[in-house]
């Protein structure tokens, strides 16, 4: 069929380093322009190294059959975290890993947006949509084989995707208020869309720690980092990461005062800092909203948030506990839909701006956590794809406790995978 031979082709023209096929193709006027402002389809030719032309026309059939494919190829499979550290052994063989997941991925997901009625009427879908498609090219435009500029389209693809939580949850929302099934009730239709909803960010929890570890990987092969694999640090310090969370969250757009209780003795352990700093930033700044919004109804100062940290032999177990006054038993029983929100609609704009953060932290105050209403179950996403497991406990008339209890990773499995330089 013309799917399958347009897939078999467009590998062989995809695929570089091999004399018979040697066509490693780039648009010769897009580079930097996104798939919304390219020049129209007769403007741009492609020219391999054999100097065979291919119309960019010709190149958008490939991928669209190749999107198909991939999309009905298979369902990604589950990939834990410890399956990635494990698959970094060295760049190459990550980037590999990298460059099989995430195009199924990619197109998985273009097709989940494509179930939704009407999605071309839903702006933020269509920005979705247009961003993963122009993902998708970009990724099997670029060649595995040589992992630094691999690592660049990996670095353009995540700045790209920067704006995903955002999009999504203003996505999501306008879809629970224009989509009405007359053959579903209220409920039924809330449901299909919260599954809806969590089948879509799994797969993004799951390519953006993928592609962050990649990137980190790539930046520090060569460098003698005896307890740092990508993302992973052996000696990952849980209580510097709240510390550095509070005076965050204090110098944040809530005003609001954090007690910290910290633990007798010194903890270390096998985590991922990067993505433990963005869970308590999150946690802490809701936790500054409630009690922030509690003090101006009272016309009082805010009431102060604890912090606390201990940990045994298996587990860290971090809490935040605020007494701004608890939620509503209903509220607390939606607190991890995707529908839900108390979010003003203009708190996101509030965010800090700060220089420089450590552990890889964004310093443009984009967090891969935040997004109207969806930070909190985000949170608990990326917490269970790290073997650790978000709860809360809702005190109604006297505050939230937060329990973020984490797994310690085995320090072998992240030694075994030191990353070598190729």
């Amino acid at each position: 069929c013309f799917c399958s031979l347009g897939m078999a082709f467009s590998r062989s023209l995809l695929r570089s380093g091999r004399r018979a096929d040697k066509a490693f193709l780039r648009p010769r006027s897009t580079v930097g322009q996104t798939a919304l402002d390219r020049p129209s389809k007769s403007s741009v030719s492609f020219i391999s190294r054999n100097l065979a032309v291919i119309s960019e026309s010709r190149l958008d059939e490939f991928m669209r059959a190749e999107l198909s494919i991939f999309a009905k190829q298979r369902p990604p499979q589950p990939l834990s975290f410890l399956d990635v550290i494990k698959a970094s052994s060295c760049l190459e063989g990550l980037a590999q890993l990298v460059h099989q997941e995430l195009p199924v991925r990619f197109a998985r997901r273009l097709k989940h947006i494509e179930r939704v009625d009407k999605w071309e009427q839903i702006p933020e879908l269509v920005d979705l949509h247009a961003m993963h498609i122009h993902s998708f090219r970009e990724l099997r435009l670029s060649d595995p084989s040589k992992p630094a500029e691999y690592a660049e389209a990996i670095l353009q693809i995540r700045q790209r995707h920067k704006r995903l939580p955002r999009l999504f949850a203003e996505a999501v929302k306008r879809i629970a208020s224009i989509n009405e099934a007359p053959s579903e009730t209220e409920d039924e239709q809330s449901t299909h869309l919260e599954l809806w909803a969590e089948t879509f960010l799994r797969s993004r929890v799951a390519s953006e720690l993928l592609m962050s570890h990649f990137e980190a990987c790539v930046k520090t092969a060569g460098f003698d980092e005896e307890t740092k694999v990508g993302i992973i640090d052996m000696k990952c310090d849980p209580w510097q990461i709240c510390e550095s969370a509070v005076v965050a969250t204090q110098d944040g757009p809530y005003p609001c005062h954090i007690e910290t209780e910290s633990p007798p003795e010194k903890i270390e352990f096998c985590h991922v800092p990067r993505y433990l700093y963005y869970i308590m930033e999150e946690i802490l700044s809701n936790s500054a909203r409630a009690a922030a919004e509690k003090a101006q109804k009272d016309g009082a100062e805010p009431t102060p948030i604890r912090v606390s940290l201990c940990a045994d032999d298996s587990q860290v177990v971090i809490r935040v506990s605020d007494r701004a006054g608890g939620m509503h038993s209903k509220c607390a029983s939606e607190v991890w839909s995707y529908l839900f929100t108390t979010s003003p609609v203009h708190a996101a704009s509030a965010q800090r701006v700060e220089p420089h953060r450590p552990w890889g932290v964004d310093g443009h105050g984009e967090s891969p956590m935040a997004g109207r209403g969806i930070g909190l179950p985000l949170c608990r996403l990326y917490a269970m794809y790290l073997g650790a497991s978000l709860h809360l406990m809702n005190m109604p008339g006297l505050g939230v406790d937060a329990y973020l209890f984490l797994n310690r990773i085995d320090p072998a499995d992240a030694l075994q995978a030191s990353i070598s330089a190729p």
